[in-house]
């Protein structure tokens, strides 16, 4: 092969056909952490730039709602976000393997 990129006329065939059933069955893809259906919003695009606005995973809405609820109850309520904001560091602690800091 010369220095020009890789088409069908420069690989044989039997390369290629293997290179795209590698590709389509996503052989050469990493494997997902978490699978795409649970994103919001992805169910038809492939979102690539996910610095600071990554896309919520579903399970998140249930969350948001009931703290949103939590806090338009008021003080009533401080309470119950502190309870759910400690069992939160300490499943984080676990996850991470560190000792949990109070």
């Amino acid at each position: 092969m010369s220095g020009r990129p890789a088409t069908r006329q420069t690989v044989s065939n039997d390369i290629y056909e293997q290179l795209h059933q590698d590709i389509v069955s996503f052989k050469l893809l990493p494997e997902s952490l978490i699978n795409k259906s649970e994103f919001i919003g992805l169910d038809n695009i492939a979102h690539l730039a996910t610095g600071g606005e990554s896309p919520m995973l579903r399970s998140h809405q249930q969350v948001l709602q009931q703290f949103l609820l939590d806090k338009s109850a008021g003080e009533p309520a401080r309470d119950l976000q502190a309870q759910v904001m400690e069992q939160a560091k300490g499943k984080c602690a676990t996850l991470f393997k560190v000792p949990r800091r109070i």
